[in-house]
């Protein structure tokens, strides 16, 4: 996909969303959280991640501000690996 961008002459603006897209009014796209987060940190419940409404249900739209502080370090190595595999298509990328 990057080459058809760039064999067409056109800038690329790559969206790293840490956020579930397919379920809200207006999405018309369909791309959710990798299941695995929810079981990836011993000792932690998949609902201590998770935002719970008045009603108990869980959210797994994105993991809570809470668990942060646990994801960052995979947020962190995503874009380090973005950078090394992407970073001599500087000139294409318009904004990240």
């Amino acid at each position: 996909m990057v080459a058809a961008i760039e064999n067409a002459g056109l800038k690329w603006a790559p969206i790293m969303s840490f956020h579930q897209c397919g379920t809200n009014v207006g999405d018309v796209c369909n791309q959710r959280i990798p299941k695995w987060i929810w079981r990836h940190f011993p000792g932690v419940k998949s609902t201590n991640l998770k935002y719970k409404s008045e009603l108990e249900n869980y959210s797994q739209e994105v993991v809570s501000l809470w668990g942060d502080n646990l994801v960052m370090e995979e947020y962190k190595e995503f874009m380090e690996a973005f950078n090394q595999r992407y970073a001599n298509k500087a000139q294409i990328i318009d904004t990240i």
